[in-house]
């Protein structure tokens, strides 16, 4: 996924206890005082900065191991997909977008409409640029790009190049 990193491995671990060295250890460095246990303020946003945020669709079927996964046309998210949706939302309360821009196939229609959008409420402009190309069918999308109520039920549908609330 994009937007979640793995476990990563433990440090290395060195040797170096029981080695000698010829230099003189660095002097230690006073230790700062401990951290309050007043939650620290997020910086507010410096104006005129634009940040921008990336976000990988969540897992979809044609990311699944099994045979015949990678040709599926325009394939929907699976349960653990759907659940990295909610994980996102949930790690993520802060962010409060003014723009969700969104290619049109249908993994990445509902990741966004998982993760940011029933929050936000803002349209989220839909942009066949941004979709990732390739000859297999899970990267053509829809043929006639259906609409977002029909998929994940009312309340939303694509029109105008955008996915607004009815």
């Amino acid at each position: 996924m994009g937007f979640w990193s793995r476990k990563s491995s433990p440090p290395l671990t060195t040797q170096r206890e029981n080695v000698k060295s010829k230099h003189k250890p660095a002097p230690k460095k006073a230790t700062p005082p401990p951290p309050s246990s007043k939650p620290k303020s997020k910086p507010k946003p410096r104006p005129g900065r634009i940040i921008v945020h990336f976000v990988r669709h969540a897992e979809g079927y044609n990311n699944l191991r099994t045979p015949g996964a990678g040709n599926l046309t325009d394939p929907l998210l699976t349960p653990h997909g759907k659940s990295q949706c909610l994980t996102l939302r949930t790690q993520f309360p802060h962010l409060k977008p003014h723009h969700i821009l969104c290619s049109p196939l249908r993994r990445t229609l509902q990741t966004a409409l998982l993760s940011l959008s029933p929050r936000t409420r803002i349209p989220i402009t839909v942009d066949p640029d941004l979709r990732e190309y390739g000859s297999v069918p899970n990267c053509t999308g829809s043929p006639g790009q259906r609409g977002v109520g029909e998929e994940w039920g009312e309340g939303w549908s694509v029109c105008g190049g955008e996915v607004e609330e009815e």
